[in-house]
């Protein structure tokens, strides 16, 4: 038997106190790796713009970085969620949207 881990295989005759304080380090370093591998972006904003964002985010508990980044990765979700629904509309005019009956499913997953 094998155990994967940390994207190795490792077999489970290994799997000691030493193996499990190697995991356990390994994904410490690669934590410690990405926790420090954070860019710092700059944003321009006159001080009224600053003031309404900075209030909304203390208003929420959030810092002001933490509600850029959630307002940045709302609108991608939200644009790509768009894409997605005008692809659906477009292939349902298009007569090349293909649908699937409950019992389709149902056959294809074996139930």
């Amino acid at each position: 038997m094998v155990l994967r881990a940390l994207g190795k295989n490792y077999p489970t005759e290994l799997l000691t106190i030493d193996l499990f304080l190697y995991m356990c380090y390994n994904v410490i370093t690669k934590r410690k790796e990405l926790i420090e591998m954070s860019t710092t972006a700059t944003l321009r904003l006159d001080d009224e713009e600053k003031l309404l964002l900075q209030s909304f985010a203390e208003s929420k508990g959030w810092t002001f970085t933490q509600f850029l980044k959630e307002a940045a990765f709302d609108y991608i979700e939200q644009d790509v969620g768009l894409k997605v629904y005008k692809e659906y509309l477009k292939e349902k005019a298009d007569g090349t949207l293909k649908t699937y009956s409950h019992d389709e499913v149902k056959k294809e997953l074996g139930l």
